[in-house]
């Protein structure tokens, strides 16, 4: 029982009914990632357009060193590079979106920079935004 054997009775109907299915071993429907994601519901902030003029909060449902998925309403037109303030920590992410499927949003992350030590001053817009959203 479980996933795995749902997902076999779901295919054997699919055969009954003459359909071409691919041959797959179990083994081959497991998660094949090269980085463990870390499932979240965190809270962020996405900027976009010249200089970060609009933006929208969304949740982040999860994370890995080199990507992050954002849940965002579908109908929210966004550009492909994006900048997300993670509201927890101050953590901001220099992200490119991948790929979009209704409302979520696969990102691949580019910088990271987090606002507690950042002395670039063309973070200090997202700093005095993050210190309002966490307050």
């Amino acid at each position: 029982f479980g996933p795995m054997s749902a997902m076999r009775r779901s295919l054997e109907k699919f055969s009954i009914l003459g359909l071409c299915l691919c041959s797959m071993s179990e083994a081959q429907w497991l998660d094949r990632r090269i980085e463990p994601r870390a499932p979240t519901s965190d809270r962020v902030r996405v900027f976009y357009g010249p200089a970060l003029g609009s933006w929208w909060d969304a949740t982040m449902r999860d994370v890995s060193s080199s990507g992050l998925k954002l849940e965002i309403p579908a109908l929210v037109p966004l550009p492909k590079a994006l900048t997300v303030l993670h509201v927890p920590d101050g953590e901001v992410f220099i992200v490119r979106a991948k790929w979009r499927n209704h409302d979520m949003i696969g990102c691949k992350i580019h910088q990271r920079h987090n606002l507690e030590t950042e002395t670039d001053p063309a973070f200090d817009a997202l700093k005095v935004s993050w210190r309002s959203l966490k307050a």
